[in-house]
């Protein structure tokens, strides 16, 4: 009945509409793979709203359920991010932009070093905490128990939390 709604004009997948838990994502590599169930455009919503409340705006996309928005894929993919609160409040800290939604370049990726000349790009960026930076801090520090300011320490001044 509200499909019309929730369909855009552009391409989507699959998952986007039929609740896909038991699809796994052929694109992982090694054999791990992931649920893809949480790309759906109606369900994660209510559970975005449900899990973060006013601080989930963070993950929608500005342009409503028809995207489901890289700000979405980058958090709720992981199970060990959107499960702790801690991570949540840091990502809502140091990400949002006045209206709550992702801030603007927070996602861009860091160049490969052939390509970067000296250019700071992407570097404090989602991308690279979510990659790189806190996988490797998780392993010897329980960021559950630190202060903000502790989790900035640890994963470096590039992630301070600017102006706020």
């Amino acid at each position: 009945m509200w499909f019309d709604q929730l369909r855009a004009k552009r391409t989507q997948r699959h998952e986007h509409f039929i609740p896909a838990e038991g699809l796994k994502n052929p694109l992982e590599t090694l054999g791990t793979t992931q649920p893809l169930g949480y790309r759906h455009a109606v369900r994660s919503g209510f559970r975005i709203a449900a899990r973060f409340g006013e601080r989930g705006r963070l993950l929608v996309s500005k342009d409503g359920v028809t995207a489901f928005g890289d700000a979405s894929e980058q958090f709720l993919s992981r199970q060990w991010l959107k499960s702790s609160a801690k991570l949540a409040e840091f990502v809502w800290d140091l990400y949002r932009d006045r209206d709550g939604h992702m801030r603007k370049n927070a996602l861009d990726k860091v160049p490969p070093p052939s390509m970067a000349n000296g250019s700071r790009h992407g570097y404090g960026g989602v991308r690279r905490l979510l990659e790189g930076v806190l996988p490797r801090v998780k392993l010897t520090h329980d960021i559950d128990v630190m202060t903000t300011k502790q989790i900035v320490k640890v994963c470096g001044e590039e992630f301070a939390l600017r102006g706020r």
